[in-house]
């Protein structure tokens, strides 16, 4: 719900304009500046107009060339106030101030204005000032020089519209700059034409308190599942069956206590111990099958390991004597290739006739003299 400031009757000094302006020139204080706006007779309020920092559309105006346009747009251009950059024109500038925005921490143009109060529009306006719907202010205007860019620290870009020319300042309900918001606004000035300060404050309090009980109502709505009259008569059909079969369990439950037999801690004990001694038997039982169960495992894998061990040296005696073929082999090629055409077909009929492999060889039925002899023996 909107905040809505009220003031005791004994406090309620009306301000004219002129003692406005003349303490929000003389004082560079924000909150007394906000505390005086609050009593002026008048529709004044106080807002940004332009904070140099980043606006939500990737640009930056230069305070310096605000502050520099500020003295034409009010003392020559009677510092027109519109309402969302259109046509109407609803209220004036009177004032400008520059200070640091508490937030931001950079640089700002404050400005002291005035809603009219000639028609409905102006009228709207100030009640949206009033309800929070109108947030700040927007700055209308062009830009005669080159735009530039700034490369931020965290890698973006920042358009800077450099010698921006201001022509306007509009009351908006979403500034493009994040800064640029209303800071205080009278309490006591009429809502509308002829309408007192205090109708005013009550006609917006009931009017939030009335969009927030609407939206709770349509929250509940929402919520709120569909439910048919068969479903309804259902779920009580079932509620009153359950309720049924619970009140014959109560009134069954004394009859088959005092059917039961009490049995003592001892008895109990005793019909007990048979039972223990069978699952501890049991238990043994099963313990020592798994022991043996392991142990056989155990005896197994160390007679593959050993089997393995065995084949794994066999494989590399087979591998060395294999390389050691190889190699001498290769070398008696060499020697062969030399020996007459001759020499080389007697060799290969007596291979034909005593043919030894390598096989033979490591298995130690044959010497690599024989097989030698036996390939190449002319």
């Amino acid at each position: 719900m909107t905040e809505i400031l009220f003031i005791k009757k004994q406090d309620q000094t009306k301000l004219s304009i002129e003692e406005v302006v003349k303490g929000f020139n003389e004082s560079d204080n924000l909150e007394d500046i906000k505390a005086m706006v609050e009593k002026a007779a008048d529709r004044m309020y106080v807002s940004w107009a332009s904070v140099d920092a980043k606006d939500k559309a990737g640009e930056r105006i230069p305070i310096a060339d605000i502050v520099k346009n500020q003295e034409t747009l009010i003392t020559k251009r009677g510092g027109p106030i519109t309402d969302e950059h259109s046509n109407n024109v609803v209220g004036k500038t009177w004032a400008y101030k520059v200070l640091e925005h508490p937030k931001s921490r950079t640089m700002g143009v404050l400005h002291l204005n005035q809603i009219f109060a000639d028609n409905v529009k102006d009228d709207e306006v100030w009640k949206g000032i009033l309800s929070g719907k109108k947030t700040g202010s927007s700055v209308g205007g062009l830009t005669e020089d080159k735009k530039t860019f700034e490369v931020e620290s965290t890698g973006g870009v920042t358009t800077v519209l450099n010698g921006f020319k201001q022509f306007e300042t509009s009351i908006v309900e979403n500034p493009c700059n994040p800064f640029a918001t209303n800071e205080g606004f009278s309490v006591i000035a009429k809502s509308v034409s002829g309408a007192p300060a205090s109708e005013t404050t009550k006609m917006v309090e009931e009017k939030n308190v009335a969009a927030v009980t609407k939206q709770d109502e349509n929250d509940m709505t929402s919520e709120a599942p569909e439910v048919s009259l068969d479903d309804v008569i259902t779920l009580v059909q079932q509620l009153a069956q359950r309720m049924d079969e619970i009140e014959a369990l109560i009134s069954a439950k004394p009859e088959a206590e005092e059917e039961a037999e009490v049995s003592t801690p001892d008895e109990e004990a005793k019909a007990d111990e048979p039972e223990a001694e069978a699952e501890e038997e049991k238990s043994e039982e099963e313990s020592e099958e798994e022991t043996a169960k392991a142990d056989e495992e155990e005896e197994k894998s160390e007679e593959e390991s050993e089997d393995t061990e065995d084949l794994k040296a066999e494989i590399a005696e087979l591998k060395k004597s294999h390389a050691e073929l190889v190699k001498k082999f290769s070398a008696v090629k060499v020697i062969s290739a030399t020996r007459p055409l001759s020499s080389v077909k007697k060799a290969v009929e007596k291979e034909e006739k005593k043919a030894i492999s390598a096989l033979d060889i490591v298995r130690g039925k044959a010497t690599l003299d024989e097989a030698l002899e036996a390939r190449y023996k002319v």
